[in-house]
């Protein structure tokens, strides 16, 4: 990637848990906290909703269900949907990663339960 170049950054972790399940957790505002690998978030804003697609969502995730009881689940992070100067202040999304994979162990955990 070039000096100046932005692309979205990816983590991907398989779940055992069925991809409804999951869904149901990462559309939930109030479970965000507990899924958080960044530790930034303490509170969820009440009434939020999942944000639908829009020019400047940033995070999302894509669910691909992996036998009957598993799901590869893969977040992502696109630090150039956002004002320009974002995605040079977090070295283009690649500071991301470990916060990103935190949460997807998290998320795994909390689908274990």
């Amino acid at each position: 990637m070039s000096d100046g170049e932005c692309r979205p950054v990816q983590v991907s972790r398989r779940i055992a848990a069925p991809a409804d399940m999951i869904f149901r957790i990462l559309s939930d505002p109030g479970r965000h906290p507990d899924i958080d690998g960044s530790g930034t978030l303490r509170d969820a804003s009440a009434g939020a909703g999942v944000p639908g697609a829009g020019r400047w969502r940033r995070w999302s995730y894509e669910l691909t269900p992996d036998g009957a009881q598993a799901t590869t689940v893969t977040e992502i992070y696109d630090c150039c949907r956002g004002p320009e100067d974002a995605g040079a202040g977090l070295g283009n999304g690649t500071i991301m990663i470990e916060a990103m994979t935190r949460t997807l162990e998290r998320l795994a955990a909390l689908c274990a339960r």
